[in-house]
């Protein structure tokens, strides 16, 4: 039931949501994996997670703090970036068997793996609703040279930095090491165990303001911080907006066509059309669809398209100068030239 209502408040906010299914001794489990596609990479992925269920086993498992509060700020992150355009990817995940073992994000990080999925960078969420004193919480990211180490190092410091930036009353305490609660700790080390960068965000477990309710049937609402828990939310938030490079929805202007080919006015599908600019980082990419139209939500400028078939048979098209305008559609037609083909002549054969 907990997946579910999950599943139907990512898809109620418009997000593409779907089941990640996985076996366990025999069980069929799942986890809650909600996506935005980025619109210039969106082959590079960043994450919010945290685990859906709890402890202890019994009639009464509250789990407000672990991990009610780590599950509400993916669900509030998710409601709240939905709408917005981002350069990168972003997935909103939710774990299932974290309490026995890691048992959803290791096998959710092992099918990443064996994808080969670009994922730059993993925020999990767990334990962050609880505080009695200054409102201090951990960052823990992984110290030496593994794999992941210092992309790790670094989620952390822009997490921190978005504390100050944005004027939060936190107090961020980075911690650099390779054992607990790093390690096996939490869903951070399904994926830094396969080299991805990834961090924990908790409460104040180091300085041991840590929740005496943990895993007992008084993990309720009303021992929880909400003051603490808000900004908190508010900091994975913006630093997940951040590292999915938020692109300003107000000023974009939309750029549509057909790819066809020169002399037969054939649509071609499958065709890669992608808008560069000098000024601009980012490159903008896209596929035509079976009829052979394309289209990109675009920040204005002047935009260079290069247009290439997916199969060999076709010229490469350049297209300089084409013109987006805030809040406006460009149309732009892309006429590709079929290779030529040269026939030698024919010679009788005479015996």
């Amino acid at each position: 039931m907990a997946t579910r209502y999950a599943y139907e408040q990512f898809a109620e906010f418009g997000l593409a949501v779907t089941y990640h299914n996985y076996t366990r001794d025999g069980h069929q489990l799942r986890n809650v994996v909600a996506e935005k596609s980025g619109l210039t990479h969106p082959e590079d992925t960043y994450l919010v997670t945290a685990h859906i269920d709890d402890l202890p086993e019994g009639d009464s498992a509250p789990g407000a703090d672990d991990n009610g509060s780590g599950s509400v700020a993916v669900l509030a992150a998710a409601q709240t970036l939905a709408s917005h355009p981002f350069a990168h990817t972003i997935r909103f995940v939710l774990f299932t068997g974290e309490e026995q073992g890691l048992l959803g994000s290791d096998a959710y990080a092992a099918d990443c793996a064996a994808r080969g999925e670009s994922i730059h960078g993993v925020v999990n969420l767990d334990m962050i609703g609880y505080n009695t004193g200054e409102p201090a919480f951990n960052l823990y990211a992984r110290s030496g040279t593994y794999p992941g180490a210092s992309g790790s190092r670094q989620l952390a410091e822009v997490f921190s930095n978005v504390v100050g930036l944005y004027n939060l009353n936190l107090a961020p305490h980075r911690i650099h090491n390779d054992t607990y609660p790093l390690r096996w700790g939490s869903d951070q080390w399904s994926f830094l165990n396969r080299g991805y960068p990834a961090i924990l965000v908790i409460e104040d477990y180091a300085g041991y303001d840590f929740t005496p309710y943990y895993h007992t049937s008084n993990d309720r609402l009303d021992t929880l911080d909400l003051a603490f828990f808000r900004d908190l939310t508010r900091a994975a938030i913006a630093t997940i907006a951040h590292l999915g490079h938020l692109l300003s929805s107000d000023s974009l202007g939309q750029l549509s066509g057909t790819v066809y080919e020169i002399g037969t006015a054939r649509p071609l599908s499958g065709a890669t059309v992608a808008a560069s600019c000098s000024t601009g980082y980012y490159t903008f990419t896209t596929l035509t669809d079976a009829s052979g139209l394309y289209s990109l939500s675009l920040p204005p400028k002047a935009y260079t398209l290069t247009t290439r078939t997916a199969a060999p048979g076709h010229y490469v098209s350049i297209v300089s100068n084409v013109v987006v305008i805030t809040n406006h559609l460009t149309i732009q037609d892309i006429a590709l030239d079929p290779w030529l083909r040269w026939y030698l002549p024919r010679i009788p054969y005479d015996p």
